[in-house]
């Protein structure tokens, strides 16, 4: 007979993984901790090449744990280049004679000063107050054919004929005859002077002669003085002088003008006119003025033949005319302020201007125009728009030959036609 015996559990090999199963539902969020204020501990200094350490101070709370820090020494030095080879007339401890050194990253190609400019001792040239026009014209000269900056320090330097020769009946005290050439100054500080009685009351003089494209002015003074000749400019644009941009720049004392330009896109910004026969004088296209002061002139501004734009400037005192566009085909007067001259914009024998946004008045509200005075006349003008100017005391006139000009809006201080 068989017998039974009880073998106990016998476990089998286990069976594959069932799939998981769903996810379930998160429970609430806990509350937010508090915000360490982390405070640094210790900073060790540790051998050159070792590891950077940070470590939690022990027993620092949790919400103000101290951080201590090592730090690896650095080596000693020992690159692969010695100052003796990339300095080696120690020029680090000077910065502008290092700077000076860096070719072609100087802010002017050269710079020049003045007798009594403050600090000469970094100057390529140094003038010493008689005739500089000829270091001038040495520093001009020095400049790359391609143009270049030359940079006046402040102070006075001394015009006068020495070395200088006419050509075509004119003395050129200084004649800029590269491309490319930028003249700046210190700003008013920087003043170009002619000496007394440098030049016979009958000569044509002409301060800076500019007869090569793309050249600038800008922070200058130019000045004719009290004794200079009845026909003097400042600066004179030949008709080569394409792209001249004069800027931030004063022209002063001189008996014909402060600027006469024969070229086209001619940009005078920001400039003052003092005391000049006439404070501009453009006969190019493409010509732009703009907010220019002009005080004390015959002629504050003179746009004469060519197409240009006159905008924001202030024109005072002008003992003829405010500004005048003569002989003009096309441009534009925008918003200039126009005060106490017998005539205060004169279009004449011009066409297709606009006149827009002016002010012409009296330097006070109780003073009138005479019968022979205006605000805005137009003579022998044609096809003009004249529009939204304020003019106190007289409105706009036509006279002449007119026909097709377009003056509106009503009221004797608003720009309308007399009659």
């Amino acid at each position: 007979m068989a017998k039974e015996f009880d073998l106990g559990t016998v476990r089998g090999a286990s069976g594959p993984q069932g799939p998981a199963g769903p996810q379930g539902a998160a429970g609430p969020q806990g509350p937010v901790g508090p915000l360490p204020h982390i405070t640094v501990g210790e900073v060790l200094t540790l051998p050159p090449e070792s590891a950077a350490t940070v470590t939690r101070r022990e027993n620092s709370p949790d919400e103000a744990p101290i951080l201590d820090f090592g730090i690896p020494r650095g080596s000693g030095g020992g690159g692969d280049m010695p100052r003796t080879v990339y300095d080696p007339q120690n020029l680090q401890q000077d910065i502008f004679a290092y700077a000076a050194s860096l070719a072609g990253r100087r802010a002017a190609t050269l710079v020049l000063a003045a007798a009594n400019s403050r600090d000469s001792s970094r100057a390529d040239f140094v003038c010493d107050g008689v005739s500089d026009q000829l270091t001038i014209k040495q520093a001009l000269a020095a400049l790359p054919d391609s143009g270049g900056s030359l940079l006046l320090l402040e102070g006075d330097y001394w015009l006068d004929t020495a070395g200088v020769s006419e050509v075509n009946g004119v003395l050129r005290l200084i004649e800029i005859d590269k491309p490319n050439v930028r003249l700046c100054g210190a700003g008013p500080a920087t003043r170009l002077r002619l000496s007394a009685d440098a030049v016979t009351a009958d000569a044509a003089c002409r301060l800076l002669y500019i007869s090569a494209a793309n050249c600038s002015l800008q922070a200058l003074t130019l000045d004719g003085g009290s004794s200079g000749p009845d026909n003097l400019y400042a600066v004179w644009l030949g008709a080569d002088a394409d792209g001249a941009r004069i800027t931030s720049t004063t022209l002063r004392n001189c008996s014909a003008g402060g600027l006469y330009a024969l070229s086209d896109d001619v940009l005078l910004h920001g400039c003052d006119l003092l005391y000049c026969g006439c404070g501009a004088v453009l006969t190019g296209n493409d010509c732009r003025l703009l907010a220019n002061a002009a005080s004390y002139c015959t002629t504050g501004l003179l746009i004469e033949g060519g197409r240009c734009e006159a905008c924001a400037n202030r024109v005072l005192h002008a003992t003829s005319c405010g500004i005048h566009f003569s002989y003009a085909v096309g441009g534009a007067l925008l918003g200039n302020t126009v005060i106490d001259q017998p005539v205060g914009i004169r279009i004449q024998y011009a066409q297709n201007l606009l006149v827009l946004g002016n002010t012409v008045r009296r330097s006070t509200a109780s003073s009138s125009f005479s019968a022979d005075e205006h605000t805005v006349s137009l003579e022998d003008a044609n096809d003009c728009t004249v529009l939204f100017n304020r003019l106190e005391g007289k409105a706009a006139q036509e006279s002449g030959y007119c026909f097709g000009n377009l003056l509106a809006l009503s009221g004797t201080d608003w720009n309308i036609t007399a009659g």
